[in-house]
């Protein structure tokens, strides 16, 4: 009775040993899912910010290029009308 007591008890723990095991690897293989998606997560996070930053510069590059044209044009108008002037 003794020994197949201890037997049983044996099995028992061997089993919940193995329950843990299998729960720990799991747990393992989740956590690992989790860092590969933090990791995608942290990357697409910089890829955006990256887009936002560029989009930002073109905009600013963009707006400098219409300032630049709009007083190119200022100048040539003032010019001409000051050489108008002066010749009439």
């Amino acid at each position: 009775e003794e020994r197949i007591s201890r037997a049983n008890g044996r099995k028992r723990l061997i089993d919940k040993f193995e329950k843990q095991k299998d729960i720990a690897t799991s747990d393992r293989e989740f956590a690992q899912m989790g860092i590969q998606l933090g990791t995608q997560l942290a990357a697409d996070a910089a890829a955006n910010e990256r887009d936002i930053r560029d989009a930002a510069t073109r905009l600013t590059t963009a707006q400098m290029t219409a300032a630049t044209a709009d007083a190119n044009s200022i100048t040539k108008n003032f010019v001409g009308r000051g050489r108008q002037k002066s010749t009439t």
